[in-house]
């Protein structure tokens, strides 16, 4: 597929970029995912950063009321380090959904992302951004297409990279919780 830029709706670089997807189901309880970006990642009045994108994903559905996930995913990007480098970021997840009823489900989810450079995730401190956590969550499907999702999440860095109530502070961890309500069509 050819794309224009990374999660960006307006064109502010050349040439498009470019990306594949592709999804293997060895089972029908089973999916895997491959897909990656590869393209210019700076608009047009600056120096290309060309940026490499690599994501895999599996899913595993067995019988019952479980959904297991996990995924990888590793990012590198020319000039985007200090000396003018290519900078690197990974991360990865799982989670476990449990569907208690045909409406309520719960989610729990473990974490860890890595961004070195600050590609990504601009801490805005001198320090990198690398964090480990989770969340558990409930989400509440009243009917397709609406999905009320409400999760408790806590992520700890190696760097105090989260900024505190008092200007100038930063912290090593960092809680919030969160409530959407998503409708898909």
């Amino acid at each position: 597929m050819i794309v224009n830029g990374w999660q960006d709706i307006s064109n502010y670089n050349t040439p498009p970029a470019g990306g594949v997807r592709l999804d293997y189901a060895p089972t029908p309880k089973l999916t895997l995912t491959y897909d990656d970006f590869i393209g210019n990642a700076a608009p047009d009045s600056e120096p290309a950063k060309l940026r490499i994108y690599h994501d895999v994903f599996a899913q595993f559905n067995p019988e019952g009321k479980w959904q297991f996930a996990a995924q990888v995913s590793l990012g590198t990007q020319g000039r985007s380090t200090a000396s003018g480098g290519t900078a690197s970021w990974w991360g990865m997840t799982s989670l476990a959904k449990y569907h208690a009823t045909s409406t309520l489900a719960f989610v729990g989810r473990f974490e860890h992302y890595a961004d070195p450079s600050q590609v990504m995730v601009t801490t805005g401190v001198p320090a990198s951004f690398d964090a480990t956590g989770g969340s558990i969550g409930l989400d509440v499907n009243f009917r397709a297409p609406l999905l009320w999702r409400t999760e408790m999440r806590s992520l700890r860095s190696s760097n105090a990279v989260w900024p505190l109530h008092e200007a100038g502070t930063y912290g090593r961890s960092d809680l919030v919780f969160v409530t959407s309500l998503a409708l898909t069509f």
